[in-house]
């Protein structure tokens, strides 16, 4: 809201003088048909100028239309029997406009460009609540002064609200629009317009003419004809085109009024027949700009829609209810070699010959192209129900190559699995030769033993056989170790699939629990397990990496039966590694732990603690992880603080995270 001392000053001070002037000159061109010495007229333009710059800069604009009232009262009318009346009737005029403007722009929160039928509809409204409130207390003041008898109050309240009504409903739209940002002209921008305007000015002559220049004894036979050339216009340009033609129509019929002399009463019908024309001209417009704004909306949204489509990657085709294709973007033609002519009232079924019905998003088909060569396709169907009919979407993607990736990756990813298989044997072959040398070093001793005790002379022969029979079952069972070593070995080596799948770190560490829960029953071990929230799942095979997981907890519970620990707790946990990408699993216990020496070696071939121990286990179990692209290690720990090992693991990449990172 603009204070008084900032109207008055800066650039609004020549807004101020402008309107004085034109205030003044309005209220001299309008003192037609005058009724009472006061010149009440049927219409009362410089109330619309009031009210359009009330509006536009609120109650700081009133004082200024409070000086225009008094300023042009007293230059046209004579109120010198009771001067303060003009004051005050000047007061009540502003008061009133100036609060109806204020609660348009403050709480109405009103579009000067009227882009709204709401904005028009509260503009309408409080044009006809501020007159029904101005007009019988200006009356009432100036019969209370004696400067209009009571007797006529009615008429001339009546005659006062028509003229505000009028002036504010015919030129405050007009000025509105005329001034708002971002309307311009239909002459300024549209080719021809100027001619098309003369046009329809001259409509609205001959229709003024056909009313007032035919000699008839009722000048409102005809007057329908005034809605005819202002339906023209608002059809043409909507609410800026209603709003001149209102005027230009307001405008005649006052021209018309004074050549012809009618009385004040059949003025008063005129008046109402120019508010009916002018509200019916408003709305129209109105509704026209409506439907203008709506198809340009829905043109933007066609052709963003069309842009989205055309430069779409995948191949889109729109086909009807009897499966005929009725469009297809630019993707489609690539994909399916033919032209959008080609492909348009094609039978879907040419191209998806597999698909029937609606596809749940990314399934798999078969596809064929015109010239017949078939491929491999992702197809997504969907429908939406348009006014009665039907339009199904197909986005068809082809999958082809990336199928062949995956072949192609899967079988890299079993080569490297071998390659990894391989990798371990060689260093195991080295331990392998040194495991097996002290068995079979040990069965010879025994066995040469056993020769030399067989040589015994007869007298001591009994004795000699069962010398000879304890060395012999020594030899068996190194001979034994030595096989099972062997078998280990070769078990380990033998080729095997990788079958990956995602799967939660949860579900991996409770299907190992469940396989020596009474392992840990019969042992008295606390296990706790705990898997951070949010956790990706991992791409590996259940059955290896449960298999890992199986070791280490067994490792841990016969480390601790071993050194007898008085508390015996495993821990297991899996959080986000670090670095992201990957999923870390922890097992660690209140065991001895594991000394320096052997956790340097720890991960080797045939390196063990235990005292039967062959020392493949976490050999084996550190080429399972390194096989699935993962890392393990032991954490290093005070003596006594219990062991913990550590592996990681990938997280799960669905097929587009996977070819985004190739």
């Amino acid at each position: 809201m603009r204070s008084l001392a900032g109207l008055w000053g800066g650039r609004l001070r020549f807004v101020v003088v402008v309107y004085l002037a034109l205030y003044v000159l309005l209220d001299w061109a309008s003192l037609i048909d005058r009724a009472s010495p006061l010149g009440i007229t049927p219409w009362n333009p410089p109330a619309g100028l009031s009210f359009a710059l009330l509006l536009r800069f609120g109650w700081g604009f009133a004082p200024a239309v409070f000086a225009a009232v008094v300023l042009s009262d007293v230059t046209f009318r004579d109120v010198r029997a009771a001067p303060w009346a003009l004051p005050l009737a000047a007061l009540v005029i502003a008061g009133f406009y100036a609060a109806a403007a204020e609660a348009l722009r403050r709480r109405i929160r009103l579009s000067p460009a009227l882009e709204r039928r709401d904005d028009l509809i509260a503009l309408l409204g409080a044009a006809l609540a501020a007159a029904s409130a101005v007009a019988p207390a200006a009356i009432a003041i100036f019969c209370a002064a004696g400067l209009l008898g009571w007797g006529d109050f009615a008429d001339l309240a009546l005659r006062f609200w028509v003229g505000d009504v009028l002036g504010i409903v015919v030129l405050t739209p007009f000025l509105l629009l005329m001034f708002a940002e971002g309307r311009r002209w239909p002459a300024l921008v549209r080719p021809g317009a100027a001619i098309e305007y003369g046009l329809q000015l001259a409509a609205i002559g001959l229709g003024l003419w056909i009313i007032f220049g035919l000699e008839s004894a009722n000048h409102f036979e005809y007057s329908y004809v005034l809605f005819l050339p202002l339906i023209w216009i608002a059809l043409r340009d909507g609410l800026i085109g209603a709003a001149w033609g209102i005027v230009a129509t307001q405008i005649g019929i006052i021209v018309a009024i004074q050549a012809k002399g009618f009385d004040t009463e059949t003025v008063t019908q005129f008046q109402f027949l120019m508010l009916a024309v002018a509200v019916t001209g408003f709305f129209l417009g109105s509704v026209v700009d409506e439907r203008q704004r709506a198809e340009s909306s829905l043109r933007d949204s066609e052709a963003r829609l069309q842009t989205v489509v055309s430069t779409a990657p995948d191949a889109i085709l729109t086909y009807d209810e009897s499966g005929r294709i009725t469009s297809a973007n630019r993707a489609a033609t690539a994909l399916f070699g033919a032209g959008r002519r080609a492909l348009t009232g094609m039978p879907l079924q040419e191209v998806l010959p597999q698909l029937g019905g609606l596809a749940p998003a990314g399934a798999e088909t078969t596809a064929q192209r015109t010239d017949g060569s078939a491929f491999t396709a992702e197809v997504s169907v969907g429908r939406a129900d348009l006014e009665g009919r039907t339009l199904h979407v197909a986005v068809v993607r082809d999958v082809s190559e990336r199928k062949r990736a995956q072949a192609a990756l899967r079988q890299h990813e079993a080569q490297l699995a071998h390659a990894a298989r391989l990798t371990a044997a060689g260093e195991m072959a080295a331990g392998l030769a040194h495991e097996l040398n002290q068995p079979l070093a040990a069965a010879i001793s025994f066995a040469r033993a056993c020769e030399e005790v067989l040589k015994a002379p007869p007298e001591k022969l009994d004795a000699a056989r069962a010398e000879a029979g304890a060395l012999i079952g020594e030899t068996v069972q190194q001979a034994l170790r030595a096989g099972e070593i062997v078998r280990r070995t070769r078990e380990f080596l033998r080729r095997g699939d990788l079958r990956p799948r995602a799967i939660g770190a949860g579900e991996l560490i409770e299907a190992t629990l469940d396989l020596v829960r009474a392992e840990i029953s019969l042992q008295r071990v606390s296990v706790s397990a705990e898997v951070a929230p949010g956790l990706p799942p991992v791409f590996a095979d259940a059955i290896q990496i449960e298999q890992v997981l199986l070791n280490l907890v067994r490792n841990s519970m016969e480390e601790m039966a071993r050194a007898e620990s008085a508390e015996r707790r495993i821990a297991i946990a899996a959080r986000p590694a670090a670095g992201g990408g990957a999923v870390e699993f922890a097992v660690s216990d209140t065991g001895p732990g594991i000394s320096p020496e052997v956790a340097r070696r720890l991960f080797t071939p045939f390196v063990t603690t235990k005292e039967s121990g062959m020392g493949l286990g976490l050999s084996v179990s550190r080429s399972i992880i390194e096989t699935h692209g993962g890392q393990i290690w032991a954490v290093a720990k005070a003596p006594g603080a219990g062991a913990e090992i550590r592996f990681t693991l990938p997280a799960y990449a669905d097929d587009e995270d996977r070819r985004d990172e190739t």
